[in-house]
């Protein structure tokens, strides 16, 4: 998960989106446009830090994904985004338990997988 994905997370959590994220935090609206067209490798302290103070989280999380102790709930929000992607989560937050059975598999035998070959 890249730093768009963090960013697309935590305005789906606050229920915002690019131009509501610009004015509550002061970052210009082409800034924000400007990470998702043009990329966002020149993000600038000022910006990931009024991200961090607006989110809650650590400038850590949204730069590279690092978690802290504060950032757990952030994690579980992007477990769960991943998990409605898959189809695992439904609509209505009920867990399709053979879909899960199925993804669960899937991540034992990719371990299985890593560890032969390392």
């Amino acid at each position: 998960m890249d730093f768009l994905d963090r960013l697309d997370v935590l305005m789906e959590s606050k229920k915002i989106n690019k131009r509501q994220l610009s004015i509550m935090t002061g970052i210009p609206v082409s800034t924000v446009y400007g990470w998702y067209k043009k990329g966002y490798e020149n993000i600038t302290l000022p910006s990931l830090n009024a991200l961090s103070d607006f989110f809650g989280c650590s400038m850590e999380y949204l730069a590279n994904g690092a978690i802290k102790k504060q950032d757990e709930k952030l994690q579980a929000a992007e477990m769960e985004r991943a998990l409605t992607r898959l189809g695992v989560v439904l609509p209505d937050g009920t867990i399709d338990e053979e879909k899960l059975c199925k993804l669960v598999s899937v991540l034992e035998l990719s371990k299985e997988i890593k560890r032969i070959f390392r």
